[in-house]
């Protein structure tokens, strides 16, 4: 009476069949348009180049955030989020966030 008194054992699993690897992908030619890893690099230098210290907007925002809850280990990725998503807001909307990159 391990399972109690109307419980059932539940059922075995079935073994699933081992599956074969499959044959590796071709690799992908390159390109002989623009690559988009140079676009995106343009994206980031003009984002790290930007002047967030110089610019109004950007203080005015800061100010009206509450960063208390964030350590002080995860504040710089906290803000260099927040400042690539407030660049992309007001100064420029084709701004790729995944080109931001990670916090310096």
């Amino acid at each position: 009476k391990a399972f109690g008194r109307w419980r059932q054992p539940p059922a075995p699993r079935p073994c699933l069949p081992s599956r074969k690897p499959s044959a590796p992908r071709p690799r992908a030619r390159p390109s002989t348009q623009t690559h988009p890893t140079r676009a995106m690099s343009a994206d980031a230098g003009a984002f790290g180049a930007y002047d967030f210290d110089g610019d109004a907007r950007w203080a005015a925002y800061y100010a009206r955030l509450d960063l208390s809850n964030v350590s002080a280990a995860e504040l710089p990725k906290v803000v260099h989020r927040l400042r690539a998503k407030w660049y992309k807001k007001n100064v420029d909307a084709d701004f790729d966030l995944a080109t931001a990159g990670a916090a310096p």
